[in-house]
């Protein structure tokens, strides 16, 4: 039998519900955990251990996508639904842990001819094949969470998709790595003047 005295035994959930809210201004280990948790969940936001507005913003895009009031603050029952969110994205990683190994032969393959084109063993025109695919945007915008600042993306390869601030999703772009915001994506959405100011609008 776990008492409820005995932290260390209790299960995440029930932890969960006995851990005390936060909110913006809080520091330390547990903020720290609740990104990284939220990061876990396809929320990406910046490990700093700091419950700053960037953290705030992921967490109210988080509660609104799991149906809660987007407050910003971390309560029982937002750290309970992140809990469960956290459990989904470990299972499904661990899935797809089971594919890549059914296919690391290709991979190995794969590691191999990326070898022998930065040793100039192939020739130049597979090189600068090589070169458009890797300069290719990896993440696309797929919605956006205009009072949070906040932009959903997804993977092109995986269809992974995770939500990260304005901010994150502007130095993504200026690094390729995700492509920039349509003017008719944004057409009749209120988001237009926050999105051009991160510079996430294209043209």
């Amino acid at each position: 039998m776990t008492m409820l005295g005995d932290e260390q035994n209790l299960p995440s959930l029930l932890k969960s519900l006995l851990s005390p809210s936060v909110i913006t201004g809080d520091t330390g280990s547990q903020v720290e955990a609740l990104q990284r948790d939220l990061t876990t969940a396809g929320f990406t936001v910046p490990i700093t251990g700091t419950y700053d507005e960037t953290t705030k913003a992921v967490v109210s895009a988080f509660q609104q996508r799991v149906g809660l009031t987007p407050t910003g603050v971390v309560g029982a029952r937002t750290q309970a639904a992140l809990a469960r969110a956290v459990e989904a994205a470990k299972t499904k990683s661990a899935q797809a842990g089971i594919g890549l190994g059914l296919a690391s032969p290709l991979v190995i393959v794969v590691i191999g001819i990326v070898g022998l084109v930065a040793l100039g063993a192939l020739p130049k025109r597979r090189r600068g094949m090589l070169g458009e695919v890797a300069t290719e945007s990896r993440w696309r915008p797929v919605g956006i969470f205009a009072d949070e600042k906040a932009i959903e993306i997804a993977n092109r390869r995986t269809g992974e998709t995770r939500v990260i601030p304005f901010r994150m999703a502007s130095q993504w772009i200026q690094q390729g790595r995700l492509e920039p915001i349509t003017e008719e994506q944004i057409e009749g959405c209120d988001c237009g003047p926050s999105a051009r100011q991160f510079g996430l609008v294209q043209g």
